[in-house]
């Protein structure tokens, strides 16, 4: 009597099977079907729209494309998400490198996914290390040949992030620390905005440094009293020319 309970129990479940499948045409896709053997039981009711899905979270986040809701906001920067797992995906981005969990061993990136690894490994070093241009030596890791550079190659007590520019010596521990550095010669970095600099030559008001900036507005524009009773009386500091104001206004 078991056996035949459980024959006819499987007899009902095909049975029931069968009815869900009349009517409806196995296609690909979105459109009504079947997916990965699970029927495709909710359609998209929107107008002219074909979409149909296996389980109806799937539908309602479907449905906000059409309406334009986007329920998940990032805390960091305000973006806005139709999908949970794409604010979580987004959230990666504003994490430190240092969280992702997949690292290259030639260039020290880091990626959050193996594929992402491997895509960066055929698209960049195609397999291969890092030949030293001098010696020919070869190192597997870009971080080794900046290590060799610096200790064989560049006078002693050069540092493995070292300045390109003409002329300059400038060696650091940190590639952060040389970009801050590489800064210092863009010579369009500092403008002065002053009006009275505005007739002379674009190299004659730019500087590479913010200290630099200062001297040319404390040497050619200081603080000065507007008041013509003063007759541009020059003061040495802003906080010079607070005071002096300061004077006038109890007057």
């Amino acid at each position: 009597d078991d056996d035949q309970g459980s024959d006819g129990e499987r007899s009902e479940r095909k049975r029931r099977r069968k009815d869900q499948l009349d009517g409806v045409t196995p296609g690909s896709g979105d459109s009504p079907g079947l997916s990965g053997g699970r029927l495709k039981r909710y359609p998209c009711p929107h107008p002219g729209c074909i979409k149909c899905y296996t389980r109806p979270i799937r539908l309602e986040e479907h449905l906000r494309s059409h309406t334009g809701e986007r329920p998940f906001k990032c805390e960091e920067c305000g973006a806005t998400f139709i999908r949970d797992s794409h604010l979580k995906a987004h959230a990666r981005s504003h994490l430190s490198d240092s969280a992702k969990e997949y690292g290259c061993q030639i260039c020290d990136k880091r990626f959050w996914t193996n594929q992402h690894l491997k895509k960066h490994m055929d698209m960049v070093h195609d397999g291969k290390g890092y030949d030293c241009t001098q010696c020919g030596q070869h190192f597997r890791k870009h971080r080794d040949l900046r290590n060799h550079t610096a200790e064989t190659h560049a006078p002693p007590g050069t540092k493995p992030f070292m300045c390109t520019h003409p002329g300059c010596t400038n060696s650091f521990n940190q590639s952060a620390h040389l970009k801050s550095h590489l800064k210092t010669h863009d010579l369009s970095r500092y403008a002065c905005l002053n009006p009275k600099c505005a007739d002379k030559p674009i190299e004659g008001r730019q500087f590479g440094t913010w200290s630099e900036l200062q001297r040319h507005n404390k040497a050619e524009h200081p603080p000065t009293c507007p008041y013509p009773e003063c007759n541009d009386q020059v003061f040495t500091s802003k906080r010079g020319l607070r005071n002096h104001l300061a004077s006038h206004e109890r007057r």
